[in-house]
């Protein structure tokens, strides 16, 4: 009887063993996916940063194009003219 349960016992023992080397695996490879995840959310949210950066146009042709746009319907050029130098725009 006492060898049934050293054996019942070191089977235990083997199996609790082997569930916490998966539990160890599982817990590793989620941090390493959970890493990788966040290096890839980094790099896409910089490539977003420089994207809109460099698409953005500046202030200046925002105001130019305004001004145009606002002044579509006049038909002289000089009003247009007068028009983009208040908004702070310079003459071509």
């Amino acid at each position: 009887m006492s060898m049934n349960t050293d054996e019942a016992h070191r089977r235990a023992e083997a199996l609790f063993k082997k569930e916490q080397q998966s539990l160890q695996a599982m817990r590793e490879k989620t941090a390493r996916l959970r890493a990788l995840r966040l290096a890839r959310d980094a790099v896409n949210q910089k490539m977003l940063l420089m994207l809109n950066v460099s698409v953005r146009p500046p202030p200046a042709a925002v105001a130019a194009v305004s001004a145009l746009a606002a002044t579509a319907g006049k038909t002289s050029s000089d009003e247009i003219l007068v028009e983009q130098i208040a908004a702070g725009s310079k003459p071509a």
